[in-house]
């Protein structure tokens, strides 16, 4: 069975999305809700190592807090 990760938020309609697809793939699926649990530093470095983003690349850019800091 193909195995996946989600930091999730049920809030964000892609969040939500993404965990549809994941599901209808049949995928076997480890959530993580990361506002309830959010990821430490050393978490956060090896997500951004794994997936060659950098910290700009994950922040929600449509989220109140983004646009009034940005």
């Amino acid at each position: 069975m193909k195995k996946a990760v989600i930091f999730h938020n049920n809030v964000c309609s892609t969040s939500r999305n993404v965990l549809d697809i994941l599901k209808e793939n049949s995928f076997e699926i480890q959530i993580r809700d990361y506002i309830k649990n959010p990821l430490s530093i050393a978490e956060l470095n090896e997500v951004l190592s794994k997936s060659g983003l950098n910290a700009v690349d994950i922040l929600r850019k449509k989220d109140k807090v983004y646009k009034e800091s940005f």
